[in-house]
């Protein structure tokens, strides 16, 4: 079935992006970040909000030549946008270094700034194009479980986030649907 899907759909990129509301993932990028933002202790993150703001202060960010887009890092995309990707490695490394969380940024970012945005899946729906089934108004994301399972059997998304192991009978309820 998802071979299929892939072959009717040839030369697609499943990539969901928006624009709304993209001021918190811009700050990410436009501004420095000398830690990584998994260094969990309080000194490390108390630093970094002052040095931001301190940039904020002295008008000091990145020159960010492209229209912003941010998504899902969980993307299905063609052979060519993957070597469009990589011809763009010296560029992607130059805008991304020093920022936080440029994983849900530069995919995106670059679809938007190119001509692929013309083989997008679904313009309209940041999570059909995905072809991901995410809920993020119910959790960080929402963990599936089994009580989900009708929900997720009447979707019409190939892939879905995120499971736990602590609940492991919806995923065997999902394959033996999926076998029948």
């Amino acid at each position: 079935y998802i071979h299929g899907f892939f072959e009717v759909n040839k030369g697609k990129e499943f990539v969901g992006y928006s624009l709304v509301n993209v001021s918190e993932f811009k700050n990410r990028v436009l501004y420095y970040y000398f830690f990584s933002r998994h260094q969990k202790t309080l000194f490390y993150h108390v630093i970094s909000k002052v040095l931001v703001v301190l940039q904020k202060a002295f008008r000091i960010q990145r020159n960010f030549p492209y229209v912003f887009a941010y998504g899902s890092q969980w993307v299905s995309i063609t052979n060519d946008f993957v070597n469009y990707i990589l011809s763009k490695g010296v560029d992607i490394l130059f805008l991304y270094r020093k920022t936080t969380c440029c994983e849900e940024v530069f995919i995106q970012t670059l679809l938007l700034n190119s001509s692929f945005i013309e083989n997008i899946y679904n313009k309209d729906d940041e999570f059909k194009s995905c072809v991901r089934k995410i809920d993020w108004n119910r959790g960080n994301p929402y963990v599936w479980t089994n009580d989900d399972f009708d929900e997720l059997m009447r979707s019409d998304a190939i892939f879905a986030r995120k499971f736990d192991n602590s609940d492991m009978e919806i995923v065997k309820r999902i394959k033996k649907g999926v076998m029948e």
